[in-house]
């Protein structure tokens, strides 16, 4: 406290920095206002203590009730920027929009992924410093190189409402992997990663979603720790779309750092998949449901492509360069290069705008040019979609950090001390989006998802 009071003396107090100051403490009573409101709805009030009775009752599933999510994004960024970072960040994105974006990217919850402010806040975040914010640890791999173009797989959906992503995945409960069969099946390739993350939990349990890998999460048995951890009630869930989640009971409301150990399995290459890849001839019900499911656009793909004009003017560019004797993977890869040639990324915040209300967002991304993450993927999902390609839109991080001012990727690289190796950082900055597309493999419709 000492210290503030010495900066605020020693330095000049102009109209400026009084704007900032006041404009800060809008934005902290604003945010905490918002988030006590916000989080008051979304999780309820606190549960009573159980009465002699039903603390002697058997666990239930996690899914009957919303755990709370031990993370405090928030009091992370408050921490993290400096009075004037905060102030300039206030100028981007409004205290509402801020917490929407915080709760959106670490919610503990697939519910939706709002495309209409999503992009602005996290350029706000970025160009604020905020990217910087570290979320997770990796430990134990083998090669850095290696590392550099993994994604850590957070949240995936499947519709699309021309602002958002929804999920209709569900949740059960999915076993941890026994280090018996990893030794007996995999050793030593793929290695096995440490993950640490850290954590604000409170007592009793918490939820949460946790970074995996593709295919499917491989969580070692055995290997999530952390001291005020309740080791009997540990439960690793699994939705449909392969996102990974725990559901952890902590004795105290300590800081915490939990680990965890996984790992994935080693991902075809683009030719492997090419070659791999079939017309479907004699399709199957359930290949008929999943390409219903996975090519749904606002109503439909016809009424989609004829009511948005920018969007029709990139599709009739792609459809002489698809031809009808193309493979999914091929359709897939022609768009993914199309929109790196086509289209490109924002150097700052008021370089970009989101879509204006009543637009489609990715119809705005084809007029516009130029947009972030989020606005690739959905523009590649929309697009495979129109051309009849399975796809789902996926929310994570990706290992190499993307710099907003250079243009270019890094992957950021400590000695931890405390663990005695070295260790990737991911943080705020390594957000990432990308796409899964469905490849059949048979004329029956039986395949793969593969990563875009």
């Amino acid at each position: 406290m000492s210290e503030l009071r010495e900066e605020l003396l020693a330095t000049k107090i102009d109209k400026k920095r009084i704007i900032g100051i006041v404009l800060v403490a809008v934005l902290l009573i604003s945010v905490f206002s918002f988030s006590v409101v916000f989080f008051g709805f979304l999780f309820g009030s606190q549960r009573p203590v159980p009465s002699k009775e039903k603390a002697k009752t058997d666990y239930e599933s996690v899914e009957l009730v919303i755990p709370p999510f031990p993370f405090n994004w928030f009091e992370d960024i408050m921490e993290f920027l400096s009075p004037e970072q905060l102030s300039e960040l206030l100028e981007h994105i409004s205290p509402e929009d801020l917490a929407a974006i915080l709760d959106q990217i670490s919610d503990g919850v697939v519910e939706n992924f709002d495309l209409s402010d999503f992009p602005t806040a996290l350029l706000a975040l970025l160009a604020a410093g905020a990217g910087e914010i570290e979320v997770f640890r990796i430990y134990n791999y083998l090669d850095l190189n290696e590392m550099s173009d993994v994604l850590w797989k957070y949240e995936c959906f499947d519709n699309y409402d021309s602002n958002e992503w929804t999920s209709s995945a569900f949740q059960t409960i999915y076993p941890l992997y026994s280090p018996l069969d990893y030794y007996d099946y995999y050793y030593p390739d793929p290695e096995l990663l440490k993950v640490k993350m850290e954590l604000s939990p409170e007592i009793g349990s918490n939820s949460m979603i946790i970074p995996s890998l593709f295919p499917i999460p491989f969580i070692m048995e055995g290997s999530i720790n952390a001291y005020n951890l309740d080791y009997d009630k540990i439960t690793l869930l699994k939705d449909n779309f392969n996102s990974s989640f725990l559901d952890l009971t902590f004795f105290s409301a300590d800081d915490v750092n939990m680990t965890y150990e996984l790992f994935g399995l080693n991902l075809p290459s683009n030719d492997d998949v090419n070659n791999s890849a079939i017309e479907v001839t004699n399709p199957t019900s359930e290949y008929s449901d999943l390409i219903f499911q996975f090519t749904q656009l606002p109503p439909d793909v016809g009424t989609y492509i004829d009511t948005w004009a920018n969007f029709r003017t990139h599709y009739n560019a792609l459809d002489p360069i698809i031809e009808d004797n193309d493979n999914a993977f091929v359709i897939a890869n022609k768009i993914r290069n199309y929109l790196q040639t086509q289209f490109s990324f924002p150097f700052t915040p008021d370089d970009y705008q989101s879509a204006p209300e009543g637009q489609d967002s990715v119809d705005w991304f084809c007029e516009q040019g130029k947009g972030i993450w989020s606005d690739f993927a959905s523009a590649f999902c929309v697009f495979t979609r129109a051309f009849g390609v399975a796809s789902r839109f996926v929310d994570g991080y990706r290992t190499r950090a993307f710099d907003l001012i250079s243009q270019t990727f890094d992957v950021e690289e400590i000695y931890d001390s405390q663990e005695g190796q070295n260790a990737i950082l991911i943080k705020l900055k390594n957000l990432y989006n990308w796409a899964e597309i469905y490849v059949p493999t048979d004329i029956y419709g039986n395949g793969m998802w593969v990563q875009m």
